[in-house]
């Protein structure tokens, strides 16, 4: 217990915080990088080394959940707007993926298989592949989705209802 205690005591706090309260929190798999997204509609990319802001983005509706892309140079996003975003740091663009019919409360970019996974209140799982010209795979729930994890072949949904479901991803058709 005595490195915890260590560990605990040592705090350093992010400067230029959201206004709102935090929606989700990613570090990036390969940098310092960290990600917060906010209920005040911003999507915030912090130097997680020095804990400066590097780069906000302003959406039009609070930002629910958020992931890295694959090499890390953006994010995708999601959250009231119902609309499933692509965000580059470096040009400051944004870029419109798809969208569910409510709030997009989920948003995970799975290496392995080089696809984008949304749970939304909408009661639906998407699965985006931007390589493939069908885009999105839907899968019809039974009930809003609140939390996602996705790990190699499984993505696994908290739902409303106390229900969790894990689902393999090796049984979807991506055509």
């Amino acid at each position: 217990i005595g490195i915890f205690k260590n560990i605990m005591e040592t705090e350093t706090y992010i400067k230029d915080i959201p206004s709102d309260g935090i929606s989700a929190l990613k570090f990036a798999k390969s940098s310092d990088n960290l990600l917060v997204s906010s209920w005040d509609n911003t999507l915030n990319l912090y130097d997680g080394y020095t804990s400066e802001l590097s780069v906000k983005h302003n959406s039009k509706a609070a930002i629910l959940s958020t992931d890295f892309n694959e090499d890390e140079s953006g994010a995708y996003f999601g959250g009231l707007e119902q609309k499933v975003k692509k965000f580059d740091f470096a040009s400051q663009t944004e870029t419109n993926i798809g969208h569910h019919d409510e709030a997009v409360r989920t948003v995970e970019y799975d290496p392995y298989s080089s696809c984008l996974y949304t749970g939304s209140w909408d009661k639906t799982l998407k699965i985006w592949d931007e390589r493939s010209s069908s885009k999105e795979v839907i899968r019809e729930l039974s009930d809003k989705v609140y939390a996602m994890s996705v790990c190699r072949n499984k993505v696994t949904l908290g739902m409303a209802n106390n229900k969790i479901v894990v689902y393999d991803t090796r049984s979807v058709s991506y055509t």
